[in-house]
């Protein structure tokens, strides 16, 4: 990935820290899709640019790699982003760049079963805060663990671990529920 593709997705990582989740644009954590699934049944779905599971799959399908035996699906975000920082085909340098929509990649991954991502997220911060301590007591936790297409609305709708606004917010504070 080049220097400027990093920093973007290091700026994207911030913004989501900071502000709800958006499943609209980046990538899936694969770290996250691993907790329910084992590396070969999801290594045909990586995001040829980022490496991560693929959102809103598209299949990459320029007649300079019709011959190629590979897998050649990237994130719609991915490969936007990429086109408008290289103006060149991420597999190998050509001008006009041909992609199309994957619906049945999108189906099997809007089917793939997952936990929280907030409780993964929360999971790891806890676990890099207090190796070897065991337990964090009264620590809220969010037993989700259904189809992807259904986590937005658990995320809106139903997670305990949605931050909530706080009235010291405009002063830079938050609290979680």
């Amino acid at each position: 990935m080049t220097q400027k593709l990093m920093k973007q997705a290091n700026e994207e990582k911030a913004k989501d820290e900071a502000t709800p989740l958006s499943l609209e644009h980046s990538c899936f954590n694969k770290d996250w899709i691993l907790r329910s699934y084992q590396l070969e049944q999801i290594k045909h779905f990586t995001c040829l640019i980022c490496k991560q599971v693929v959102n809103n799959p598209v299949d990459i399908n320029c007649s300079q790699h019709e011959n190629l035996d590979e897998v050649l699906i990237a994130g719609t975000h991915c490969l936007k982003l990429f086109l408008e920082n290289n103006k060149s085909c991420p597999i190998q340098p050509h001008d006009n760049c041909q992609y199309s929509r994957n619906n049945a990649v999108r189906k099997y991954i809007d089917d793939l079963t997952v936990m929280c991502i907030r409780q993964f997220e929360q999971d790891l911060k806890i676990s890099h805060e207090t190796e070897g301590e065991g337990k964090t007591p009264g620590v809220i936790k969010c037993g989700f663990h259904g189809k992807l297409k259904d986590l937005n609305n658990h995320l809106i709708n139903e997670c305990p671990l949605t931050l909530i606004n706080c009235w010291f917010k405009p002063f830079g504070n938050s609290i979680e529920r």
